[in-house]
């Protein structure tokens, strides 16, 4: 419940956290939001949204990098409020969205990479000296297993795969 919202007036029963507390009274004042110019009411804010507050420094450090001390700040801030905590732990199978052995085509490709790495020469012709390399499906069933793929340079790729087809 609000009971004066001038400047410096009370309000009454919510602490820092916006939590109602009984008898608890906060201080708030009438701010400026310095991105947007429109009146707000809050404690150690600069900006009346978090929308506002990144308008304002995506125009700020555009084409810059932002100082240490502010990307410290934000670390901080995030660090405090548990950003990034949620997903901790939740890979592979342990994530939620994990779809197991009916991934799709892209999906697939990415996992193997990530597992396996960037493949860097041809194990059919072995040549190191081709601008790229593919991981190709040994089986052609497409499934989680890091034993049922080869790497092979782009021409090489190509014939295993048109020599499967026929």
């Amino acid at each position: 419940m609000i009971q004066n919202l001038g400047t410096g007036q009370k309000v009454a029963g919510r602490n820092k956290n916006g939590r109602f507390v009984k008898g608890h009274k906060l201080t708030i004042k009438w701010k400026i939001c310095d991105s947007c110019s429109e009146n707000y009411y809050g404690q150690n804010a600069s900006f009346c949204s978090r929308k506002c507050a990144g308008k304002y420094f995506s125009v700020l450090y555009k084409g810059k990098k932002m100082p240490i001390e502010i990307r410290q700040k934000i670390s901080r801030t995030n660090k405090k409020n548990g950003v990034g905590k949620w997903m901790t732990g939740r890979i592979n199978e342990k994530n939620p969205a994990w779809k197991g052995d009916s991934v799709g085509y892209q999906g697939l490709h990415a996992w193997i990479s990530r597992r396996l790495g960037k493949p860097n020469m041809c194990e059919n012709c072995n040549t190191s000296k081709k601008r790229m390399y593919h991981w190709a499906n040994i089986s052609g069933l497409y499934k989680r297993n890091l034993k049922d793929w080869m790497r092979l340079c782009v021409p090489c790729h190509h014939n295993y795969d048109n020599s499967r087809i026929a």
